[in-house]
């Protein structure tokens, strides 16, 4: 079965990035440009973790992880900030916050972890 990674950033070339670096058979990765955008896919498909930026339009990292932890408190998220908004994004659910610049290398690491750790918001992955 294939796991589902949401990205959520208002820059399409990192989305592209994580696209591509993420190619693999049991992964699918869907991208939104905001927060906003992301909620409304959350609430119509399951995703196993969420990568978030920090600074985007209409609805920020912060507000968005916020959003998300409210309905679903177990669900997955690494946060991503150029580092002076790691407090909020801790504060407002991030299960860990990668600092700008990263690498690819690092963030798919943590993604796999999370994965391997075998649990979403109710404790199982499906």
């Amino acid at each position: 079965m294939k796991r589902k990674v949401l990205i959520v950033d208002d820059d399409a070339s990192i989305q592209r990035l994580f696209v591509w670096s993420l190619k693999e058979p049991n992964l699918e990765v869907d991208c939104a440009s905001n927060g906003k955008e992301a909620l409304e896919l959350i609430n119509k498909k399951y995703y196993d973790i969420v990568v978030t930026d920090y600074d985007m339009p209409v609805m920020n990292g912060q507000e968005f992880i916020r959003a998300v932890k409210g309905k679903y408190p177990k669900k997955h998220i690494i946060g991503i900030t150029s580092g002076m908004y790691e407090e909020q994004l801790y504060n407002a659910g991030a299960d860990i916050c990668i600092h700008k610049p990263f690498t690819l290398f690092e963030v798919n690491s943590l993604i796999h972890k999370f994965i391997k750790t075998g649990q979403n918001e109710s404790g199982f992955l499906h």
